[in-house]
């Protein structure tokens, strides 16, 4: 499976036009905590588990994960 790599501007830009995309927030549990940024309808997701989360996330639109 190829990883593509995208810019905030056009993630913004699909945002705001209503594309569906699965946003994973996958910074640390300190550094999701300690942040007041958050994107609105991203889900946390531990980056130590992903075998345990793979199967609860929709995989029949683009997912894109973020940890900054």
């Amino acid at each position: 499976m190829a990883v593509q790599r995208i810019t905030k501007e056009r993630l913004k830009e699909q945002l705001e036009k209503g594309e569906m995309v699965v946003l994973l927030d996958v910074r640390s549990h300190d550094s999701y905590n300690s942040s007041n940024i958050k994107i609105k309808g991203s889900l946390r997701k531990d980056p130590l588990a992903v075998k345990r989360w793979d199967k609860e996330i929709p995989h029949d639109k683009p997912i894109i994960t973020y940890c900054t």
